[in-house]
């Protein structure tokens, strides 16, 4: 098979181009004599000069020959001594001309590089859609011409017009630098992300239309699914909708998550309740002026979140609490004595909706046992693309399937040996990141220790951005965040979130704590929507995995 540039791995991520793209499929059938430069879907970075986005393909033999070719898809008319295209705008080219000049500009290129000497470059016009009825009137020759009666020859044409030519390898080598060198091809990165994002709002409402053919009473279900299932989804459709019918509660483990979902709905009304379980506490503790004083000058901890809990049996839950609807977002995270106190919020008759992920059990705590009486297993993303979500099952030797249809751009793994390198290795990561097109707002660095231990805490600005972390602080009931355009969190806090490129640094789980450690890291690479990059010890036998299942996404 003829080799691709870039590769065909991902190609197959937007349809907007069809016609291109069915092309590229019947341009596999040449011999590996031929390297195929393409521009479907992708987009070269020159300032100036020739574009590669000018020219369809360009097909490069062994022996150093180029021909150019140029698709049209659509009707044609045969106009004097050419062919022309109309397009709905009123615009109008010219086939022949515009093929002749993207032939003189390749040469005059390749003249500047002391590369033009006897070059020979052909050319070649392809209209799959069009039915040429005469050729002699024309300025170019049926033989330059695949229309649709010969769009299955295409390959044979192009071998009759290149092929037996002797090779030259030290040509061929030159040319293809030349090439890469003047296209400077990178992924169409917006499309990536725009694709991934359409992907999940239309795909993950699947998991809801599961939970609502279920039919059983009282409903009272659990929901195993993997990291991007929809389950966060769900439980805000669920939410709004049970809202209206019934008192209903939401609650999650994790804080960032619970303000996430408040900010997408504002508007519950006074039927709803949304709040950490910690937080549920304080309110119930609150109305009954039992809540507990923070110790002056010292934030929570675990002694006080303990006490919150322990005050709730004591006090119990006033009437005005009692809640007909449950919903739980990060099951796995809660702990037995929690659903004792959940279950003090709850009328009788209640109904419930408990989401968890088993593979996301950070803290590994054992599985709460709740009133569910049905469990709905749901194992695919919606999030994860197939690129990553293969380095996920290759690394844990788990099942993680993807159901998206974008592949994403797959897995860096880069190894330090000194936790200190990280800072120089991110800055590279996010600046290679910035150079194929994510805006910063697409990067997270998340660190899979806390993030106030990570070598990159105390770092002000990474590839020049200012970093956007946690101060650890609360105003007004909100995390306080210094003023940064790059974000940089911990795991744990993201957990809930995504970014459509993540670096995920500090990547090392210990002996002691490998059980652990390896949920956090398949937390962190679950994030990623389109890119991830991962940075792992060296010296940590654990990080071994990651290298093994590394893959090369761009041939």
């Amino acid at each position: 098979m003829a080799h691709f540039i870039p590769s065909l791995n991902h190609i197959e991520c937007l349809p907007d181009h069809s016609g291109e793209l069915d092309t590229l499929q019947q341009l596999t059938g040449l011999s590996n004599q031929y390297t195929v430069f393409h521009g479907v879907h992708w987009m070269d970075e020159a300032r100036q000069g020739l574009r590669f986005g000018e020219i369809d393909f360009i097909v490069l033999h062994q022996s150093g020959q180029i021909l150019v070719v140029e698709q049209k898809n659509g009707a044609l008319e045969e106009s004097g001594s050419t062919l022309v295209k109309r397009y709905p705008d009123g615009r109008e080219k010219d086939v022949v001309s515009q093929v002749g000049r993207s032939v003189d500009a390749i040469r005059q290129h390749f003249a500047k590089l002391r590369l033009g000497s006897g070059l020979l470059i052909d050319y070649l016009i392809y209209c799959p859609d069009f039915r040429l009825r005469r050729a002699d009137g024309l300025e170019v020759v049926k033989s330059r011409v695949v229309d649709a009666s010969r769009r299955d020859q295409i390959c044979a044409v192009i071998d009759s017009l290149m092929a037996g030519a002797d090779s030259n390898p030290d040509l061929h080598r030159r040319l293809t630098a030349a090439f890469k060198q003047t296209y400077r091809i990178q992924p169409d990165v917006g499309a990536f992300i725009s694709r991934s994002r359409s992907d999940y709002v239309r795909l993950s409402g699947g998991l809801l239309e599961s939970i609502r053919s279920l039919s059983f009473s009282p409903f009272r279900l659990r929901v195993q699914g993997v990291a991007g299932c929809g389950k966060t989804q769900a439980s805000l459709v669920y939410l709004n909708e049970a809202s209206d019918q019934k008192r209903t509660l939401y609650v999650c483990f994790n804080r960032p998550l619970f303000e996430s979902m408040k900010s997408l709905c504002p508007d519950l009304g006074p039927h709803a309740h949304l709040n950490t379980f910690h937080g549920l506490c304080a309110h119930a503790l609150d109305s009954q002026d039992q809540l507990p004083a923070v110790p002056s000058g010292e934030r929570p901890g675990p002694a006080y979140f303990q006490s919150l809990i322990d005050r709730v049996i004591e006090f119990g839950v006033p009437d005005s609490m009692r809640f007909d609807m449950l919903i739980v977002d990060e099951g796995q995270d809660f702990e037995e004595e929690w659903w004792e106190v959940l279950s003090m919020f709850l009328a009788d008759g209640y109904h419930m909706v408990w989401f968890e992920d088993p593979a996301q059990n950070l803290s590994q705590k054992p599985p709460v046992m709740t009133d569910a009486s049905v469990t709905l297993r749901a194992s695919r993303s919606y999030r994860t693309p197939p690129s990553i979500a293969a380095f996920i099952s290759r690394a844990h030797g788990i099942e993680f399937n993807s159901s998206v249809t974008s592949p994403g751009l797959g897995v860096e793994v880069h190894s330090y040996s000194d936790p200190e390198e990280q800072v120089a290795l991110v800055n590279k990561a996010v600046k290679e990141l910035r150079h194929q097109g994510f805006d910063v707002a697409d990067i997270a660095v998340l660190t899979c220790g806390g993030w106030e231990k990570s070598a990159l805490s105390g770092v002000g600005k990474i590839n020049g951005y200012k970093v956007r972390r946690y101060t650890g602080r609360f105003v007004d009931g909100h995390a306080e965040f210094t003023d940064g355009e790059l974000q940089f969190e911990s795991v744990y806090r993201f957990k809930g979130g995504q970014a459509a490129a993540v670096v995920l640094v500090d990547v090392s789980p210990t002996d002691s704590r490998v059980s652990a450690g390896l949920p956090v890291v398949l937390c962190g690479m679950t994030r990623a929507t389109v890119k991830l990059v991962m940075l792992v010890d060296q010296a940590n036998p654990n990080t071994q995995r990651y290298r093994e299942a590394q893959v090369k996404v761009f041939g």
